[in-house]
């Protein structure tokens, strides 16, 4: 499959659409999200990287970071129709490097269960003696 990745820093409304359709076809965007919140989600990550197929944004990843010792990478998905064809090997492997580049001294994630296997093959490990925790607020309707 052809395909390139490209770096987002400052994106447009049209390129904000597209990513917002990968957030909904992962199932991580419901009311109280929306297009301004997701500019600055995007300008306020380390990197934001997507995977353009034919003008069409086929999938996205982020990593967050102090910028000096550790990064993790969040927000990763592939849409569906898109899913084991490399493109999210790739988009992993763009990442690392470019925090390795940087002397990162590690870099963290959360996983789905059905992407663990994604991540080992790329180096990743499952951190024996630490529990992923997380807080979450209430979500509203408005």
């Amino acid at each position: 499959m052809n395909f390139s990745i490209k770096v987002i820093k400052n994106p447009d409304l049209k390129i904000l659409r597209q990513i917002k359709e990968i957030y909904k076809d992962a199932g991580w965007w419901d009311n109280t999200d929306n297009i301004n919140r997701l500019a600055k989600i995007v300008k306020g990550s380390h990197i934001f990287v997507v995977a353009v197929h034919k003008n069409k944004i086929v999938a996205m990843a982020r990593a967050i970071s102090d910028q000096v010792n550790d990064a993790y990478i969040q927000d990763f998905a592939v849409l569906k129709e898109f899913r084991n064809k490399g493109i999210g090997s790739e988009i992993l492997n763009f990442i690392k490097d470019f925090l390795i580049k940087k002397e990162f001294k590690w870099i963290g994630l959360i996983s789905e269960k059905k992407a663990v296997s994604l991540y080992k093959r790329h180096g990743f490990k499952i951190f024996k003696e630490k529990t992923p925790m997380i807080y979450e607020f209430k979500k509203t309707g408005k």
